[in-house]
């Protein structure tokens, strides 16, 4: 599960939705892509994983050992999980 990957489909997906000509089966497509997208984004972040980086502020991304608590973060997770989110094993 890639945070960023997820963010991006959930965004992409709503800005269609709020657009015009989408036919009925784009519609439920979108819709369930954007609900599997969600609920992967819901499980990483109730799971204690980091946040999409469009969600970082730059100050937060600027203070010392930022990057440090996110692999901390990784570091904790076991090898299945750690493959469920970067689709390799470490």
């Amino acid at each position: 599960m890639d945070p960023d990957e997820a963010l991006k489909i959930i965004r992409e997906h709503a800005a269609a939705l709020n657009g015009d000509g989408l036919t009925t089966e784009e519609v439920v497509h979108a819709g369930l892509d954007m609900a599997e997208a969600f609920d992967g984004l819901d499980g990483w972040l109730s799971r204690d994983g980091f946040l999409p980086a469009a969600w970082v502020s730059d100050e937060e991304k600027n203070k010392p050992g930022w990057i440090d608590r996110v692999l901390a973060t990784v570091g904790e997770w076991s090898d299945e999980e750690f493959h469920q989110a970067f689709g390799f094993d470490r």
